[in-house]
């Protein structure tokens, strides 16, 4: 059927061996959160965030890459203001790593060459998930209760 197979020898103390045959391991890395063209089920997003995105899209990247731990704010906005493709190829690459999520350095770059927004928002999407946090304006903040939680009755 055309499948890989190993097959395993075992050595007994009869004098015939036996064999076992098992399939090799499938095991897969992590996948990303929401597939590429997820962008309209991005995690807590609505009219609200995509009118942050349009005013704030390099801030809010740059947040979401500083709550990743892959780089500060405001290298990581500057950056993708000034060189996006770049900035999101490589961040891809990063963040595929950093998550484990099985995807080949070139798929990278050719996802942030050929679909710098969808993979923007599958960027911040794998942060908003991955870190616990939600949209701010322009930015990204911990997601939890409300913040007047402890307010006396």
């Amino acid at each position: 059927n055309g499948q890989l197979s190993t097959v395993f020898v075992a050595v007994t103390s009869s004098p015939t061996a036996a064999f076992h045959t098992q399939p090799p391991s499938l095991t897969m890395g992590a996948e990303w959160e929401k597939g590429l063209c997820g962008c309209c089920s991005v995690k807590d997003c609505g009219c609200d965030c995509c009118c942050k995105v349009y005013c704030g899209a390099p801030c809010i990247f740059g947040k979401a890459m500083e709550d990743a731990g892959l780089g500060s704010c405001f290298p990581c906005c500057l950056a993708l203001e000034c060189f996006p493709v770049c900035t999101l190829a490589y961040m891809r690459c990063q963040m595929a790593k950093k998550y484990e999520i099985e995807e080949s350095a070139v798929m990278s770059v050719l996802f942030g060459c050929c679909c710098p927004g969808c993979t923007y928002f599958q960027l911040v999407n794998q942060v908003l998930v991955k870190e616990g946090t939600t949209w701010d304006c322009c930015g990204t903040k911990a997601s939890g209760a409300p913040e007047n939680e402890g307010m006396e009755r």
